[in-house]
């Protein structure tokens, strides 16, 4: 788990919706979900871009496993959405969470140029953009979700990993 971001909670789309965010969390059906999500709050220290000491902030882990698995669910509908085909059953579909890789990974800064050079896609004022590139057998796929935080997918056969 890492600790989110503190600039995504700036973009624009956000403030109409954070009131609907908050009731969700006092329904019956998320009290195991707002039990995890405080019992991970923490203060956590802050630094610049150039590395000085701002302060402590309030933060919370996020579980990029779960968001995974949502990118994964979305990567799988908009792949019949634009293939006109569902992802068949002999492939897989693997997602990562970019902030859970270093700046300077050569192979996912390869692999993320192969995808944004594939069609973009951008809905809701920057809330939710992807691009995908189709390289038979395989699609790759780069997401980015409030503008700033970003996730990979790759659907490829089994067998060939």
């Amino acid at each position: 788990m890492i600790a989110i971001r503190n600039d995504v909670g700036r973009h624009p789309a956000i403030a109409p919706v954070i009131g609907a965010i908050h009731r969700s969390f006092t329904k019956p059906s998320k009290i195991r979900f707002t039990g995890a999500l405080l019992r991970s709050m923490k203060k956590s220290p802050v630094y610049s871009k150039a590395g000085l000491y701002l302060g402590h902030a309030p933060s919370y882990d996020v579980d990029l496993q779960r968001l995974c698995r949502v990118i994964e669910r979305t990567t799988r509908g908009l792949y019949f959405s634009e293939f006109k085909v569902r992802l068949p059953d002999d492939h897989e579909c693997k997602t990562y969470a970019l902030d859970g890789f270093s700046n300077d990974n050569p192979d996912v800064a390869r692999l993320l140029a192969i995808a944004l050079a594939g069609k973009q896609r951008t809905f809701g004022n920057d809330v939710f953009s992807f691009w995908v590139r189709q390289i038979e057998p395989a699609t790759l796929w780069a997401f980015v979700v409030y503008g700033r935080v970003g996730f990979m997918a790759l659907t490829a056969p089994r067998n060939r990993r």
